[in-house]
């Protein structure tokens, strides 16, 4: 019996390596439906509106969120997980932050900035402008409590590391 389970727990490990080797990734988030998604590596500029992993940088905004749980320990640079977000605004869009985040004068969805997180200590604003070359918004159109740019501003070309495809999410 224990050599059968063993022998289960072996091959679920084997499964789980081919599949994170294959590009298989777990968002545990609920910024986009948890589940499994398909990390493709990028070949082009990152596109608006498209559903992006990026390794969040060793900044003091990173370090907070890590301390206050918003974003876990895993396999980036960093030491942070990755995070999946959306590309709202490209180098040369304008970001103005007030109650919420509009790009180019369109208000972004689910974007209405809280000044405090859920137990009480204040969040700080990204402050807006003009995104500058080879960096990003992302933000979650999906859940309005998400830690994204409109917290932490703009992440550099290099923070991101592919396109997220879904492919088992609930």
């Amino acid at each position: 019996m224990v050599a059968v389970l063993l022998g289960g727990f072996v091959l679920l490990m084997v499964a789980m390596l081919a599949a994170y080797a294959s590009g298989v990734r777990y968002n545990g988030s609920p910024s986009y439906p948890m589940g499994f998604y398909l990390l493709k590596g990028l070949d082009r500029t990152p596109e608006l509106g498209a559903l992006m992993f990026a390794c969040p940088p060793d900044t003091e905004a990173f370090r907070e969120a890590r301390r206050r749980h918003y974003i876990g320990r895993g396999t980036c640079p960093a030491g942070y997980t990755p995070i999946i977000k959306k590309v709202a605004a490209i180098p040369g869009d304008l970001v103005e932050v007030g109650s919420a985040v509009s790009v180019n004068s369109v208000m972004q969805r689910n974007t209405d900035l809280a000044a405090t997180d859920v137990q009480g200590r204040p969040l700080k604003p990204y402050q807006g402008g003009v995104i500058a070359p080879n960096h990003y918004l992302l933000l979650s159109d999906f859940y309005a409590g998400s830690f994204d740019s409109r917290y932490f501003g703009p992440l550099h070309r290099r923070q991101i590391i592919g396109n997220a495809k879904p492919v088992l999410t609930w």
